[in-house]
């Protein structure tokens, strides 16, 4: 589902910017912090690392949330 429709949920235009804002800066931080871990790595062993992983599994993560939330 897109962002729009997810945050045009929240009412009025003030709460759609703030959860915007907020859901954009949180991702755009996870994957650059993914991107940043993998780009330093010599061979795809290295891939498996907490600082390539560990953004990952918070991304899944919010995925998760959100499904669960969307729900109730």
């Amino acid at each position: 589902m897109p962002h729009s429709a997810i945050n045009y949920a929240a009412g009025t235009l003030p709460r759609f910017l703030c959860a915007t804002a907020l859901g954009l800066a949180i991702k755009s931080y996870l994957y650059s912090a993914a991107v940043s871990g993998a780009i330093g790595t010599a061979g795809p062993s290295d891939l498996l690392r907490l600082e390539v992983l560990g953004p990952l599994f918070a991304i899944a993560l919010l995925l998760l949330l959100g499904r669960l939330a969307y729900r109730r």
